[in-house]
């Protein structure tokens, strides 16, 4: 893979200034074309990162992890400490398949520098358990987490390839999975996977965490403002969600199939609520209703356009 790259070790860095010796060189670098030319510069640190410096030579970016570099046995072996600079430079990407197959990664610190996470860059990353992607990544290809089987926790500015409304297609969990469609979150959403938290403040879209049966906790800490339809549909090791604040709309079926689910708090703003939303929740006892909401009173009662298989007098509502 680094046969047409000019790679250099580092042996000595201080922050800003590099002492480095070539580990690879491209055939035609003594010619003048690889600096700046045709060939890419590398940087491998004594981290094991290895860094591909851009074009114009104003950025730096992730594209390969080498944990051997520390030493079987080191205690920071697998902990991987991304730093906002190298070389005086901005670190702004994590390339594709940068972590692909490495066994060694068990956590990951992303620097605020990061921008862009390219398709499978922690694929197959084994023994990574849990990873904080910053606000500051504004787009995330697919297949980041594909194959990650013990994966137990993630927090990630959003769901899906972007926030753009061009990406929407893109908004479901399995997405960051390897999954092709919402469909798919039940194959490729690991069961290791019990806690997501999404720090941004996109809305929550149709079949987002549609059939991921093992999550038990989902936190949004945004302000987004509808959830969609069916979106929490089949999550039945839910036991709770706090509906942000923010939420003025609740779609179709949203928590169809919920069955850990035993309370409902509505938030106050809410305007408008879907039909059937609580189909299959069988174990729910209690709902508390938003002080503006202005249903009809079937809805306030929640036993029938609810899809609440129950009689008044046995839900309490609030």
């Amino acid at each position: 893979a680094l046969a047409n790259l000019n790679v250099l070790e580092v042996i000595d860095y201080n922050g800003e200034s590099l002492e480095w010796r070539f580990i690879s060189k491209a055939a035609d670098w003594d010619s003048g074309s690889g600096k700046g030319g045709s060939y890419t510069i590398c940087f491998k640190a004594p981290s094991g990162l290895l860094y591909e410096m851009s074009a114009d030579g104003t950025e730096m970016y992730v594209s390969e992890y080498d944990a051997l570099m520390l030493g079987i046995g080191t205690e920071s072996i697998g902990k991987v400490v991304i730093p906002e600079k190298f070389a005086n430079r901005p670190v702004t990407e994590i390339y594709r398949e940068a972590f692909y197959n490495n066994a060694y990664v068990v956590s990951v610190s992303i620097p605020d520098s990061v921008s862009k996470i390219g398709q499978r860059a922690f694929s197959n990353c084994i023994s990574l358990t849990v990873i904080n992607i910053p606000d500051t990544v504004s787009v995330m290809e697919s297949g980041i987490f594909s194959g990650c089987a013990s994966l137990g926790e993630i927090t990630i500015p959003f769901i899906g390839r972007s926030e753009a409304a061009s990406d929407v297609s893109t908004a479901y969990l399995g997405y960051l999975f390897g999954a092709q469609s919402y469909a798919e979150n039940a194959v490729f959403v690991p069961e290791s996977l019990s806690r997501v938290t999404v720090s941004g403040n996109a809305d929550i879209a149709d079949y987002m965490y549609y059939g991921c049966s093992d999550l038990s906790e989902i936190i949004h800490a945004g302000t987004p403002a509808e959830i969609g339809a069916y979106a929490f549909s089949g999550c039945m090791g839910l036991s709770a969600f706090d509906v942000p604040e923010s939420v003025i709309r609740i779609g179709d079926g949203a928590f169809e199939d919920c069955t850990g689910l035993v309370a409902f708090i509505f938030p106050d703003l809410l305007e408008q609520c879907g039909v059937r939303i609580f189909e299959g929740c069988h174990n729910l006892e209690a709902i508390t209703i938003g002080a503006n909401f202005a249903g009809t009173s079937d809805e306030r009662n929640g036993y029938t356009l609810w899809g609440l298989n129950k009689s008044a007098s046995s839900l309490k509502t609030y």
